[in-house]
């Protein structure tokens, strides 16, 4: 069963930016913030959990949707070579019957180095293992694809229309990286991911 928005509101309480503080405040949890200050009033706060749970939400279905309909498309890899076989078949008993291709390019294509060629494709794809296409196929929860970029984005936007009136443009770049970590969307230090938001998301400088 997916996690709902209730019980991922309930998970983003218990993140570092959250855990631990006043109903109507958030945390820095940098080393050293800015200035000293720890700890930024968020009037809007029960507002900023209930948004960022949605997009986190979101991300779940775009996941299952994904992941749904994952093993159809190893089954349609594995079946892939069927029709060059049969093309190949159709191909040698033309000329076993001395009857030219239509296409003049196949007249003198040499039906042994076709079945070759199908041969080591059917290898490769033989040599496939599930594991392998579930690392490719299987949406990851790496948030680098530009399919997930518009939810971190709204994540943002959620920061800005709710997050604490004033609050470092830095610092919330670093919200989002340890709400990330938490719920094991991404994995690393907090500051290197932060950079990172920082580069693949909309300007929010100035």
């Amino acid at each position: 069963m997916r996690p709902g928005p209730e019980i991922i509101q309930l998970c983003l309480l218990q993140s570092p930016p959250f855990r631990d503080t006043e109903p109507d405040k958030l945390k820095d949890t940098r080393r050293y913030p800015p200035h000293g200050k720890r700890f930024h009033t968020c009037a809007n706060r029960p507002r900023l959990v209930a948004a960022l749970a949605e997009d986190l939400f979101q991300y779940e279905i775009e996941c299952y949707a994904k992941d749904r309909f994952w093993p159809d498309g190893l089954r349609q890899a594995q079946a892939s070579p069927e029709p060059l076989q049969y093309a190949i078949d159709v191909l040698k008993t033309l000329r076993e019957r001395e009857i030219a291709p239509t296409n003049p390019k196949l007249h003198h294509l040499p039906s042994a180095r076709l079945q070759k060629e199908l041969d080591d494709l059917m290898a490769f794809v033989e040599g496939l293992t599930p594991d392998d296409y579930a690392q490719v196929d299987r949406p990851t929860p790496m948030l680098s694809t530009e399919d997930y970029k518009f939810i971190l984005a709204r994540m943002q936007q959620n920061v800005l229309d709710y997050g604490p009136p004033k609050y470092p443009r830095a610092t919330i770049y670093h919200l989002l990286a340890e709400i990330l970590l938490h719920f094991g969307l991404v994995h690393g230090e907090p500051t290197k991911i932060a950079r990172r938001l920082q580069k693949r998301l909309p300007s929010i400088d100035g």
